[in-house]
């Protein structure tokens, strides 16, 4: 069976947290612990990129907005986070594809209201089990891909933090987003949520120093920004965090 590591306070050091990645490597496992980074503190929740890891990937939507605290009580999924970067009415704003079937195109809009709108947004999706992230210009659909969503901005592209983002910007919020990286020829998935407000500087920052990610990219801020997972302390759950859609993802336990 995998197994998730109760939730506690760590300031990780890139040797122990390799170590921690090394065992998840050899154990087929899922991680969940809280990481201190900057002034930050946030959930993160990471597993291998592989297709024996992940059981099922697949989006639910919660067009009602029920809160978070009463939307998972009854579900209980393994893993879930936001995917709502949608308009007033739940519908998505750029690419959404489900059961293989493109629902919403790609946005190429530069121009609006919202992060999704800071340059450049990106896409990540799920093609025969493989999790991928791409910035939305390079992005090119395939027949492959079973579920995507567009969302945004890229935190980190190529390797870099997105240079459109400020060291000192004053604009914190609780986020969340998610990267790959690899460690001994394994690729990573890490999904990560703000506990504290920050900024995407230092999100992004946080991806690339700790993790030394390639590639990650923001899911959602604010009320919406919302992740779950079987093992989380319930009481950390909200009655203020909702969002129209989730992303759920069960994982094969050994």
């Amino acid at each position: 069976m995998y197994t998730f590591f109760s939730t506690k306070k760590l300031s990780l050091g890139i040797g122990f947290l390799f170590g921690i990645i090394s065992y998840c490597h050899s154990q087929k496992i899922s991680i969940d612990s809280v990481v201190e980074f900057k002034q930050a503190r946030l959930e993160v929740v990471v597993f291998k990129n592989s297709y024996n890891a992940v059981k099922s990937f697949r989006f639910i939507n919660n067009s009602d907005l029920i809160p978070e605290k009463f939307f998972f009580k009854d579900i209980n999924p393994d893993f879930a986070i936001s995917a709502s970067i949608v308009d007033s009415s739940c519908q998505p704003k750029g690419l959404f594809i489900e059961h293989s079937k493109m629902i919403q195109p790609a946005n190429f809009d530069s121009v609006g209201v919202g992060n999704f709108y800071l340059p450049q947004n990106g896409v990540y999706f799920f093609a025969n089990g493989i999790f991928s992230i791409e910035g939305i210009k390079s992005f090119k659909h395939r027949k492959d891909i079973d579920i995507a969503l567009q969302t945004g901005p890229m935190l980190v592209l190529k390797g870099r933090v997105n240079t459109v983002f400020g060291e000192n910007s004053p604009n914190k919020h609780i986020r969340c987003g998610v990267g790959i990286f690899e460690n001994n020829g394994m690729q990573y998935v890490i999904f990560a949520k703000s506990i504290d407000p920050i900024n995407f500087y230092d999100l992004a920052s946080f991806f690339l120093e700790k993790y030394n990610c390639k590639s990650a990219l923001a899911i959602e801020s604010g009320k919406n920004a919302s992740m779950y997972f079987s093992s989380k302390n319930k009481n950390r759950l909200s009655m203020e965090n909702t969002a129209c859609r989730y992303l759920v993802l069960e994982f094969l336990r050994n």
